[in-house]
C-alpha cells in the first residue's frame, strides 16, 4: 500500500500486510539495514546469525497477544512459532511476522 519504509532510508523497515476479507489478520515484513556485517556467521547467537543483524525489534501487541503468532524468513523457510516472544532480532534478511498461522508457507518467486 506504499507505507513500507524507514526515515531516513536506513534503519528498520516495516511493511504492513493485509489479507482481503480477513480483518483479523495482522502481518509485517521487516528488516534493518543499519547493524549488518557479513558473513552472518560473525554474530554471537544463532538468532543474530539467522537475522544477519543485531537490531532487537519489540513485537507489536497484535503478535504478542495472539494465540498462534509465527515468523519466517522470505527464503521459503518453515515458519517458526513466536508464542511467548516479546522481541526478535532483525537484520538484512527480510522476515515475515504474522498473528495467525496461514495454511501455506511463503515461497519466493522471481
Amino acid at each position: 500500500d506504499g507505507s513500507c519504509g524507514a526515515t531516513p532510508p536506513t534503519g528498520t523497515f516495516i511493511c504492513p500486510l493485509q489479507i482481503s476479507g480477513n480483518n483479523s489478520y495482522f502481518g509485517e515484513i521487516l528488516w534493518d539495514n543499519t547493524n549488518v556485517s557479513f558473513p552472518c556467521s560473525d554474530y554471537s547467537t544463532s538468532a543474530e546469525q539467522d537475522a544477519c543483524g543485531t537490531t532487537s525489534y519489540t513485537l507489536p501487541s497484535q503478535i504478542t497477544g495472539s494465540n498462534n503468532p509465527q515468523m519466517q524468513y522470505l527464503s521459503g523457510a518453515t515458519p517458526t512459532s513466536l508464542s511467548g516472544a516479546t522481541s526478535i532480532y532483525i537484520g538484512a534478511k527480510p522476515l515475515l511476522i504474522e498473528n495467525q498461522q496461514i495454511q501455506t508457507a511463503f515461497t519466493p518467486t522471481d
